[in-house]
């Protein structure tokens, strides 16, 4: 997250898990849905009757890391993001209508397409692995991804792997040169170059910046 501008009467708090830990919850078919869900809506309103309780909830969570962060185990962290998940999900406008209807055919090939992401995106960089994993043509997987989410399929792809080079990099002293190889890169330098062609700076000048 990248905090550039705000108006004077913004309250913010900020729940951070890391991607290790992410990684490791072992989280369903659901529950990535619904991170797939939380993806398409960055703001989502509060009702007057529903602000003070998730108000409530991250203050005690702000509470419980003051007070005893240091006590809570990675299972206790891991319901806790799974809680969040849950409670912020159900303020989706989708949420009822997921309930309720399956989805078409596209938007469930979608929902198996980011799932693959999620699980296969450190080694396989290419859309036509994933067409294969699907069983479907490369173009057509492109087509329905680019009408179920407004991203390409590459995007979708490259989004995945540089924010976890961006994590890496923020939350650990690794080389860059190994953080290149976790994301499946054999070649620092052809690393280097895709993550400033997104970024915008080499992997060194996001560390520097980030201190």
């Amino acid at each position: 997250m990248q905090y550039l501008s705000a108006s004077e009467d913004l309250q913010l708090q900020i729940v951070v898990f890391s991607q290790k830990l992410i990684q490791e919850t072992r989280m369903g078919k659901e529950m990535i849905d619904k991170f797939h869900l939380l993806g398409k809506y960055y703001v989502l309103p509060l009702s007057k009757i529903t602000f003070p309780l998730y108000e409530e909830m991250f203050a005690l969570l702000a509470h419980l890391y003051r007070q005893a962060g240091h006590l809570l185990s990675q299972p206790i962290l891991q319901t806790l993001l799974t809680l969040i998940v849950q409670g912020t999900c159900e303020l989706c406008p989708e949420q009822a209508a997921i309930k309720e209807v399956p989805g078409s055919r596209h938007f469930q090939q979608y929902r198996r397409f980011i799932r693959l992401v999620h699980a296969f995106y450190p080694q396989q960089h290419q859309v036509a692995f994933y067409a294969g994993e699907m069983n479907i043509k490369s173009a057509a997987l492109c087509r329905l991804v680019k009408k179920e989410s407004e991203q390409t399929a590459m995007e979708i792809i490259n989004n995945a792997l540089i924010m976890d080079a961006k994590t890496q990099l923020y939350t650990c002293d690794a080389p860059v040169k190994d953080i290149a190889l976790s994301l499946g890169f054999n070649n620092a330098a052809f690393f280097n170059k895709f993550f400033k062609k997104h970024v915008g700076m080499t992997p060194q000048m996001f560390r520097k910046w980030k201190e």
